[in-house]
């Protein structure tokens, strides 16, 4: 898998941060209509990596983070480097996808860039990304972050 696009409309997502650590002090809010929650903790550096980013699906995408490590600061770099190249309108979702068809590992993490950029201009700024950052990660992390557009109207 690599970085590909949608061409789905989708309704705003809740932000939701879940702790990877599990603090013992975390009070979750009510769950929304799509199934997230959001969760404040007294914990500040157990998601330094999710500065920036919504989850779709926060347990899951916690989980996957919490047993690669080294994305942590691969998403907080790709983060800085996706605001740069596409301004401060899109929203970064963090999104585990499962492939039940393929052999394990089968979980696969997508960073969906959610935008209302036409899509020749959002298509240009993630190949800029491409060829500006992720190909010199693509070694250390292709296997493990996809990047995908996902385009809603406004």
């Amino acid at each position: 898998m690599h970085n590909q696009i949608t061409s789905v409309v989708f309704e705003p997502l809740d932000l939701a941060l879940p702790a990877l650590n599990k603090p013992k002090a975390a009070r979750w809010s009510p769950r929304n209509g799509d199934g997230t929650r959001a969760v404040k903790t007294a914990t500040a550096n157990s998601m330094h990596w999710a500065n920036g980013y919504e989850l779709r699906n926060a347990t899951d995408s916690s989980e996957y983070i919490a047993s690669y490590p080294q994305l942590a600061n691969f998403l907080q770099a790709s983060h800085q480097e996706l605001r740069r190249l596409f301004g401060p309108e899109p929203r970064f979702v963090l999104e585990i996808v499962r492939d039940p068809e393929a052999s394990a590992p089968n979980d696969f993490l997508f960073v969906n860039i959610r935008t209302s950029m036409p899509v020749d201009e959002a298509m240009a700024h993630l190949n800029q990304f491409d060829e500006d950052w992720y190909l010199d990660q693509v070694d250390s992390f292709g296997d493990l972050v996809n990047f995908n557009l996902e385009f809603y109207e406004l």
